[in-house]
């Protein structure tokens, strides 16, 4: 099964909390492409489902920028031509970003791998086995006991 996507017991700290968001988007993508899978979706049909919403999010944010993006005219002309130049950058940016959110494609493909070596993982943990290769309750992955990368 794909990682659990509970409640989320948000941080007060806003870059933890960014990380928060961050795996917790990681996991509920997951789901979303299993249950896609499920209803019959090939890994196309999911791919071009979950561009369009990462791009129409980011687009969201760009239209956010967008109306953020006139400086304060109390500040004289200067400054708001800085504020504005650099907002623009920020939804130039954005506007890049959706737009190669919507170009990736082939993550699907990777989630439904990932989900099918889970369920494996699941179902050869349940017979006892754990990893193969190893004896069971050793705790050791077929990588060794630090991983692919050792120590």
């Amino acid at each position: 099964m794909t990682p659990d996507v509970g409640a989320l017991e948000r941080s007060e700290d806003e870059v933890h909390r960014i990380g928060q968001y961050q795996h917790h988007q990681s996991s509920a993508e997951l789901r979303i492409v299993e249950v896609l899978a499920w209803a019959g979706l090939g890994a196309a049909e999911i791919d071009e489902l979950m561009c369009s919403v990462e791009a129409g999010v980011i687009a969201g944010m760009q239209c956010i920028a967008v109306e953020m993006a006139y400086g304060p005219r109390d500040r004289g002309e200067e400054y708001e031509q800085g504020y504005t130049a650099g907002a623009r950058r920020i939804t130039d940016y954005l506007v890049e970003s959706a737009d190669r959110a919507y170009e990736q494609r082939g993550q699907a493909a990777s989630a439904l791998q990932l989900i099918a070596h889970l369920r494996q993982r699941e179902r050869d943990q349940a017979a006892g086995g754990g990893y193969p290769g190893r004896s069971a309750g050793s705790g050791e992955s077929p990588a060794g006991p630090h991983g692919p990368l050792g120590a």
